[in-house]
């Protein structure tokens, strides 16, 4: 099954983050991410704002959350468009010179099954 995001023919479905989550192996890092974003006011942070809670630099949180979201897309056979594999997992707009992911509604539905 081959999706487009950012061409956005057609965003994975709650079951199908859910079947990822559970298929692929997640680590320490990229769980703490998820949920930190996911506890954050409408799943939105500031991409500064999670490589402060982590104690990282803001270059490892778009590594690390990009490596997770590759492997999600592979599994699910997700084509991105564009740059940066971080588009399966959330939507992202700049605004006052910050850069923000706004966690895609799938994702939230998907962790709340997954009783994160």
């Amino acid at each position: 099954m081959i999706k487009i995001i950012d061409g956005l023919v057609e965003v994975p479905t709650v079951n199908d983050y859910v079947s990822a989550l559970r298929k692929i192996e997640i680590t320490e890092l990229q769980t703490e991410l998820l949920k930190i974003q996911y506890s954050a006011p409408h799943h939105q942070i500031k991409v500064e704002d999670l490589a402060i809670a982590v104690s990282k630099p803001i270059e490892t949180i778009n590594a690390v959350y990009g490596n997770l979201a590759h492997k999600i897309s592979d599994l699910l056979a997700v084509e991105i468009i564009g740059e940066g594999y971080w588009k399966i997992l959330s939507i992202g707009y700049e605004q006052n010179n910050r850069y923000y992911w706004q966690m895609r509604n799938q994702v939230v539905y998907a962790l709340r099954e997954l009783n994160w």
